[in-house]
């Protein structure tokens, strides 16, 4: 085995054949930031032009304390982490490689679950267990980073695997307040669209206002438009929004209110059946009105989310709502479209993203995590970040932190 520093191509085409892939390890996310030193490395079978690449990694550099960088590798490393003499070979050359390009750590977050949990954050009973791998990182010199200090990226997400159900079965899984909150959004009429680039910026006012009100904090317009610029070439980033016709919306509320008024019925379980929905109806359109006193003839955004594209999953990476739209429900629109998008495009599972850290536990935000598990899933642990000390100035970094 021999390593050495690969092509951008080289590493894509790694990439794209590596089963635990995401949009984080993508080459795209190496142009993100002009200002980081990036590396494509990799550890090839032999020195002959023909030779297999075994494993890679895309490594980014953040000049940080003493003019030393901070090298990260987005859930990388690529490797089979069950080669234990390949990892160990890997690491060993990349901690000199990054040694000698004035690396204090190195540090890295794999795409790699650590203990299957159910629905409930609760452990399966004879699931996979890939503490192991954890072991090995331990005995190759990284060090676990405590998840109060694990920022890079979210560790805890929830899941939702689409490939092997049916439209109709992805529905009938939905819990029942789910359900009859979507149900309730599509009968309103709220669609969902694509967003153009020339509309990032109502998306982020959006995402802005929805982090103040929320108190979480979330990147700059900057940002997405960067992603976007990045990722829409290869089809790898969506920007949505749910939206809807006020006027429309609550024209087609009265006329089923008034169909349902004139429908005749005879027996006493169906006049109560009929009372039932008809001061449903009166409800809703009560209440739509006091969101929309004067409804117009004019799309108005509810939701606004975006989603990674990239194979094996579509992932919501960013969301937001306006505040006084809540309630209609277009959250839950935005969230059921692009689930079918995942099942109807190939995609083997819908991820959620990030959900606070042991939800078996009931911690703070758990709504975060109950809305996303209305929808049906799992919950996924993956197996942290880990930082490899590449010279003396990491542990002064870590005393002063």
């Amino acid at each position: 085995m021999i390593f050495t520093e690969i092509t951008e191509s080289e590493y894509r085409e790694f990439w794209e054949g590596y089963d635990n892939r995401c949009f984080l390890s993508a080459p795209e996310i190496s142009h993100l930031r002009n200002d980081a030193k990036v590396f494509f490395l990799g550890v090839k079978s032999s020195s002959e032009s023909s030779a297999k690449l075994l494993a890679a990694v895309m490594v980014r550099g953040t000049l940080r304390h003493f003019g030393k960088y901070d090298y990260y590798a987005p859930r990388g490393m690529l490797v089979d982490y069950t080669n234990r003499p390949l990892v160990s070979f890997f690491t060993k050359e990349l901690k000199r490689f990054l040694g000698t390009h004035s690396g204090y750590v190195f540090r890295i977050d794999p795409n790699i679950t650590l203990i299957q949990r159910d629905i409930s954050g609760h452990i399966v009973a004879g699931g996979y267990n890939h503490s192991s791998v954890v072991k090995t990182l331990k005995n190759l010199g990284f060090k676990k980073a405590p998840y109060k200090e694990n920022l890079s990226q979210v560790t805890w997400q929830f899941v939702l695997p689409v490939s092997s159900c049916t439209e109709d079965e992805l529905y009938a899984n939905l819990k029942p307040r789910t359900r009859h909150a979507l149900k309730q959004a599509l009968d309103l009429g709220i669609t969902v669209r694509n967003l153009e680039f020339s509309e990032l910026d109502t998306f982020y006012e959006i995402m802005a206002s929805t982090a103040t009100r929320k108190n979480f904090e979330t990147r700059d317009l900057a940002y997405f438009k960067k992603m976007h610029q990045l990722f829409a070439p290869v089809n790898g980033v969506v920007f949505a929004a749910a939206v809807i016709n006020p006027k429309k919306s609550l024209e087609e509320l009265k006329s089923k209110l008034s169909a349902e008024s004139k429908r005749t019925v005879t027996t006493q379980k169906a006049k109560k059946l009929q009372n039932d929905c008809l001061n449903s109806l009166n409800t809703r359109i009560k209440n739509f009105k006091k969101v929309f006193p004067q409804p117009k003839n004019q799309e108005v955004i509810l939701s606004v989310g975006m989603f990674m594209t990239l194979q094996p999953e579509i992932l919501h990476f960013f969301g937001g709502n306006v505040g006084e739209y809540l309630r209609l429900g277009g959250q839950y629109a935005l969230q059921w479209e692009m689930i079918l998008r995942a099942k109807r495009g190939g995609f083997s599972r819908y991820n959620f993203y990030g959900i606070p850290p042991n939800i078996a536990d009931h911690p703070e935000n758990y709504g975060v995590y109950e809305f996303k598990q209305g929808f049906s899933g799992y919950v996924e642990e993956l197996i942290g970040e880990f930082e490899l000390p590449l010279s003396w100035p990491y542990y002064l970094y870590k005393i002063k932190r």
